[in-house]
């Protein structure tokens, strides 16, 4: 399992972001390697906070992009009270490893004043590859067909 350092806001609106990432063998072909990614946010400020968008920029290998730009994640708008955490996880397929994954989260505090203050939240780019114990497996060798007599 790959772990990424938390991302987090500077301002009283302190947000933090954690990653952990899994290459998953049984959902790769020969064709694309797929990863599932383990998301924490955790509202460590005072103000109540929403989870508006998401915004990833993904890039494989083989120099393949994509760019992700939504509202919400897996298709919640989740609000965390001061000191609440909201964990999910999804996946993500690429062409060739290893291939990077990064963006921000957009969020609205939700307790402030009556006015509307929107901010981001950066996610540091994290690498999705094959762990080496995956790439010293043995191929597994397929049956010989048995010749009935």
């Amino acid at each position: 399992m790959i772990r990424v350092e938390p991302s987090s806001t500077s301002s009283r609106n302190r947000v933090e972001v954690s990653v952990e990432v899994i290459h998953s063998p049984s959902h790769s072909g020969p064709r694309q390697l797929f990863y599932i990614y383990f998301i924490t946010v955790r509202n460590l400020g005072s103000n109540r906070v929403q989870l508006l968008r998401r915004h990833w920029n993904i890039r494989s290998g083989d120099g393949g992009a994509q760019t992700v730009d939504d509202e919400g994640v897996i298709g919640q708008q989740p609000v965390l009270e001061a000191g609440e955490e909201f964990v999910y996880n999804s996946g993500v397929p690429i062409s060739r490893a290893p291939g990077w994954m990064g963006g921000y989260y957009t969020f609205r505090a939700l307790d402030i004043d009556g006015e509307q203050e929107f901010f981001r939240v950066p996610i540091a780019d994290f690498e999705l590859y094959i762990p080496e114990e995956e790439l010293l497996e043995e191929p597994r060798p397929n049956p010989s067909p048995r010749v009935l007599n």
